[in-house]
């Protein structure tokens, strides 16, 4: 996995697609950004290990299975470079700007936090907004998906379906959570394996440590010129 130059071609491409993501305003405000990654880094994110295979999804909620969860954080996971170059560009005050000037939302001083996910045949989300700790979501499709639509489901309220994001390796949805922000996983089929990154930037209470990219650096924003 470790080649020259991938961290200057990581941070181009991402930087590049948020710069580029497209605004949607239905049912809530939310961005899609596509060819996030350079091909071989995606490529290299397909591949990565999982052991997911015993997931219990009965209830609806990615907590139900916080044992076998896992997030590039250290050593623990972040074993290879381009894992930890695609921290770093999230880490980055250039990336603190970017988003405060795309979304305007001022993520300085929050923890980042990046899990790795690799859900199966069965597997939902009931809907949910994020609002509270994680100050920005984003997901990052990663897996062919061989015709499936496995797109992330958003919702008008709580009770009410609006749509599916089109589901594209490479794509990534992000938003700024909010009291309208409802989303999940409608129940569909999954034949095969839907892998994909979840990006959030949490507060400085996040009591869960071992889930931070960076448990010991709060993000920077740099200063704004008057």
């Amino acid at each position: 996995m470790n080649r020259p130059n991938s961290a200057r071609l990581i941070n181009a491409s991402i930087f590049q697609a948020i710069r580029q993501a497209k605004q949607q305003k239905a049912p809530f405000k939310h961005w899609t950004a596509d060819n996030l990654l350079p091909q071989q880094t995606l490529t290299d994110f397909q591949h990565l290990p999982t052991s997911m295979s015993d997931m219990d999804y009965s209830e609806g909620q990615r907590s139900t299975n916080n044992k076998l969860r896992q997030y590039l954080h250290g050593d623990s996971y972040m074993k290879h470079r381009e894992e930890q170059e695609f921290a770093a560009a999230f880490q980055s005050p250039h990336m603190m700007n970017l988003l405060y000037d795309k979304c305007g939302i001022d993520l300085s001083n929050t923890y980042l936090r990046i899990e790795y996910t690799c859900d199966q045949e069965g597997f939902w989300l009931e809907p949910h907004t994020d609002i509270g700790a994680k100050k920005f979501t984003l997901l990052l499709y990663l897996s062919e998906s061989h015709g499936e639509e496995w797109g992330t489901s958003l919702y008008s309220d709580k009770e009410t379906f609006h749509s599916n994001t089109p589901w594209v390796p490479n794509r990534a949805m992000f938003f700024v959570p909010s009291d309208d922000s409802w989303h999940g996983f409608e129940r569909r089929d999954i034949n095969g394996a839907r892998k994909s990154l979840i990006v959030n930037y949490v507060v400085p209470e996040w009591r869960a440590r071992h889930e931070l990219a960076y448990p010991e650096a709060l993000t920077k924003r740099f200063p704004v010129a008057a």
